[in-house]
């Protein structure tokens, strides 16, 4: 659940002190108010859905003339869209008590303080929520700070910046115009917004002037060519040849591992100066492995999916709490699991459907042994379920199986606590895990899907649940598999790309919006040596080197620059 934003907590307690958040007129006598006249800093705080809060800041500035009050309330940052600005009408002051009017608002309050130091109060919209107010007085300008600081970009890639002048006492003065500049236009470039975009490589130092105070960043900007994937599920990564990592799209949690928790539509370093040998990533989280086996992840730790011993995020890479070493590393969706050189399996994370495969539901923030004393070559972790192969090509699967994910011939409502066979006998080479589905690629290059198949990711022509496996219909075969949420994406020898099931966004990449209960062909000229699916969108590699992406795209997941859904495959910015 969200906290209440400090500002509230301290216009309640101040309420709270009053003994009522009343909001009719106040009263005459008491205590004196000092002169309100000046630039006021406030927070407004209201209830919103979800159990959350609304919050808008901006500044009040005030005229004070006996006991008239007048000005203009004006908001420059609202996560609601409720009105705040507009001329302050109707204010009055009496004593160390005030009232006045703004947007269909009205407000009281109680001034704090014989400087003064803050007014506290309440305020109700008709129609429209009611809430706390807090409001402090700002002084002169004293320093500008920028977000979000030094950055690495790649040669197409932006990034917005935002310039806060703020006081003596760090309130922040609003409104005021920036100035904008870089030091090298060849290299990077700033709009009047602050939108800077990378042109060429290099180095550039942006600067931000307002209020006769100025602040810079420094830029450094390059070239990125990939030579693996690792798509997550609002956010993608990618490996070099020298095995730098970059991420791109959602960041909220820190997942993109820049260091800076800022959303980016186009590729970023991940920060530490690692070499990485692989990468994976899931729902808000990315794991990575180094040359000599060491293992870190990055980006939301609920349940412990980072597995460093506690539920602290990070927005750079964290080492597992572990002394073990690890040849291959899977991230589900909120799970993560890894594989020793000797083939034992270690996951660690949320274990609600007994994804975990220690014989437990109970989540786990260091990585935990999987029972059964089986030993794998491969792993395939999905949305609440983890598979693995066996160096025979075997396939065993563990988590939750309410649509048959596990693929041994049941529906079980209860989670499945440690790893069971794969029903009929095959064998495979990869296999990876679904939101409900998982699917196989077997050594003939045929490819079976089992679980849900609603969308039709199985394959067979149906939408139904498959309990074993389905053969995918078609009759190809196919070199690489790679399974998304609800979507497959498979490589042919000859470098097409196939696609089936979901397809709301495009992550087919066919081009349409048709769900595909078939294989359907990426069209095009373009030849792949490399795809991989993410949550609700597929990338692929070509035999040329370059990266294309395509589907949903609401957070940058694409890394085209942009924010729109894709149908079929888009460039990634910042290629040779």
């Amino acid at each position: 659940m969200r906290r209440p934003h400090l500002p509230y907590l301290l216009a309640f307690a101040a309420l709270a002190a009053l003994g009522s958040c009343d909001t009719t007129a106040p009263e005459a006598g008491g205590a004196v108010a000092p002169p309100l006249t000046g630039e006021w800093d406030f927070t407004r705080t209201w209830p919103g859905d979800e159990a959350g809060y609304c919050v808008a800041r901006g500044n009040f500035l005030l005229t004070h003339t006996d006991t008239t009050l007048a000005g203009t309330a004006t908001s420059f940052v609202s996560n609601c869209n409720m009105p705040v600005s507009g001329d302050i009408t109707d204010g009055s002051v009496h004593g160390t008590t005030l009232a006045f009017h703004a947007a269909a608002c009205a407000y009281t309050g109680q001034v704090l303080g014989a400087a003064p130091d803050s007014i506290a109060g309440a305020f109700t919209c008709a129609p429209g929520p009611s809430g706390t107010w807090l409001a402090v007085p700002v002084g002169p300008p004293a320093r500008v700070t920028l977000a979000p600081g030094d950055r690495s970009l790649v040669m197409g890639g932006a990034q917005p910046y935002t310039a806060t002048l703020l006081d003596a006492e760090d309130h922040v003065l609003y409104g005021r115009a920036v100035a904008w500049t870089s030091s090298a236009p060849a290299v990077a470039t700033v709009s009047a917004t602050g939108l800077v975009t990378a042109v060429g490589p290099g180095g550039a130092t942006i600067t931000a002037e307002v209020g006769g105070r100025t602040a810079t960043v420094n830029l450094t900007v390059a070239e990125a060519s990939f030579v693996a994937l690792a798509p997550g599920t609002y956010h993608s990564c990618a490996l070099t040849a020298a095995g730098a990592a970059y991420c791109w799209g959602a960041n909220a949690a820190g997942e993109l591992g820049d260091g800076a928790g800022v959303q980016s539509n186009s590729p970023v370093p991940v920060v530490g100066g690692f070499a990485w040998a692989s990468l994976s990533s899931g729902t808000a989280f990315t794991c990575g492995l180094t040359p000599s086996g060491a293992a870190y992840c990055w980006g939301s730790n609920g349940g412990g999916r980072l597995g460093a011993g506690d539920s602290v995020s990070s927005a750079s890479p964290r080492p597992l709490l572990t002394t073990r070493t690890f040849s291959r590393v899977a991230a589900g969706s909120t799970h993560a699991c890894a594989l020793t050189t000797s083939g034992q399996a270690y996951c660690w994370g949320w274990n609600d459907r007994g994804q975990l495969g220690n014989g437990t539901r109970a989540n786990s923030a260091v990585p935990v042994a999987v029972g059964g004393g089986l030993s794998f070559s491969a792993l395939g972790l999905g949305g609440s379920h983890s598979c693995g192969l066996t160096a025979s090509g075997a396939a065993y699967c563990w988590g939750e199986n309410r649509w048959g994910q596990l693929g041994h011939d049941s529906a079980d409502t209860l989670a499945v606590t440690s790893p069971v066979a794969v029903a009929g006998g095959l064998t495979f080479t990869a296999i990876g895990g679904g939101r409900l589905h998982t699917c196989g690629l077997a050594g003939n290059g045929a490819v079976y899907c089992w679980g849900d198949g609603v969308y039709g990711e199985i394959g067979n022509g149906s939408r139904n649940t498959a309990l074993v496996p389905a053969l995918v219909s078609g009759g190809r075969t196919f070199t690489a598999l790679s399974v998304g949420a609800e979507h497959n994406s498979a490589l042919t020898a000859t470098g097409q790309v196939w696609g089936w099931g979901s397809n709301g966004a495009g992550e087919s990449g066919d081009s349409s919006l048709t769900e595909w209960d078939v294989p359907a062909l990426v069209p095009g000229s373009l030849v792949f040596a490399a795809v991989a699916a993410g949550g609700f969108h597929s990338c692929g590699i070509t035999t040329g080197g370059v990266t294309y992406c395509w589907g949903y795209n609401s957070d940058g997941q694409i890394g085209d620059g942009s924010r729109t859904n894709r149908r079929s495959p888009v460039r990634v910015v910042g290629q040779p």
